[in-house]
């Protein structure tokens, strides 16, 4: 999510955001328009203060992923999506791990007995 998107979708006005910011409207303006991207240090404070809304993934325009380069990240063939795993687990090395906080079955089949 863009910061502007962000701004606005909790309604505040660009000086509101800027002191929250600890920094100038200018700087925020300049940020928001794409004109200069934050500093780490502004970075990690714009991610805190979003609630991980905005990362910095979002001040740089990269291309989508399309074809060959949706493959070789991983993505299945024709999926506009997803990787096509559940969010819940990962694969690592053909086996399924649950995230922290996820109960897998096993998990379950060692409650109950």
């Amino acid at each position: 999510m863009k910061l502007n998107e962000f701004r606005e979708m909790i309604g505040i006005d660009v000086e509101t955001a800027a002191l929250q910011l600890r920094v100038s409207k200018a700087c925020l303006r300049y940020w928001e328009s794409g004109v200069k991207v934050p500093r780490p240090e502004n970075m990690t404070a714009i991610f805190e203060w979003s609630l991980g809304n905005v990362t910095p993934n979002d001040f740089y325009k990269l291309p989508a992923l399309t074809g060959f380069h949706r493959r070789a990240a991983g993505y299945p063939h024709g999926s506009d999506c997803s990787p096509g795993r559940a969010a819940s687990a990962r694969h690592v090395n053909g086996y399924r791990q649950e995230l922290p906080g996820q109960l897998s079955i096993l998990d379950l089949a060692e409650v109950s007995s």
